[in-house]
């Protein structure tokens, strides 16, 4: 016997994400290496919510890809000179339920960087 899941559901669950789960979006300066048991950004610099002007995240397909995008610029809503490497989802309830770490971006004083990063809730077989 086989069975599968469509894209369908998977589409329908990528939206349930986020329209119902994702609340916020964080960024930090942190290295360490991912675990399933994070908790937290290793290092947060800056965390607003998905309502906030500078954070868009949505859906790009029925297959279930989500997009998730945060702005961020120096003396803004991060110090001039950080490095960022990290980045999280988080639910309603402030709980980490995605982290992912990326090549380190210095940014400058008045300096705005759109950092953009997709997750797919279809795990390869």
């Amino acid at each position: 016997m086989s069975e599968n899941f469509t894209n369908t559901f998977f589409g329908s669950l990528a939206e349930f994400i986020v329209d119902s789960v994702i609340g916020s979006v964080g960024v930090g300066s942190g290295t360490k290496e991912l675990s399933q048991t994070d908790d937290r950004l290793d290092n947060e610099l800056y965390h607003t919510s998905v309502e906030s002007s500078n954070v868009d995240v949505y859906t790009t397909s029925t297959a279930g890809e989500i997009k998730a995008s945060i702005s961020v610029a120096g003396g803004t809503e991060v110090d001039p000179g950080d490095k960022i490497t990290e980045f999280g989802l988080f639910d309603n309830d402030g709980d980490l339920i995605y982290r992912t770490v990326r090549e380190s971006v210095e940014i400058s004083d008045g300096e705005r960087i759109t950092f953009t990063f997709s997750i797919s809730v279809v795990n390869d077989l």
